[in-house]
């Protein structure tokens, strides 16, 4: 699970970086680590963000 994890945030950071997308300076995460910690949540969590999140 960990080099999937890896793969989907990667291919999300190029992602984002190629359409020109750009980070608020005030967050504390990227908007990369957001979605892939929604995806993961979805796919091996149930839905269930506390627990996606405690993975991240």
């Amino acid at each position: 699970m960990t080099e999937q994890t890896i793969t989907i945030y990667c291919f999300i950071d190029d992602f984002f970086h190629a359409v020109g997308r750009k980070d608020d300076a005030h967050c504390k995460i990227n908007d990369a680590e957001l979605l892939t910690t929604a995806l993961l949540s979805a796919r091996y969590f149930h839905g269930n963000l506390c627990s996606a999140y405690g993975y991240m």
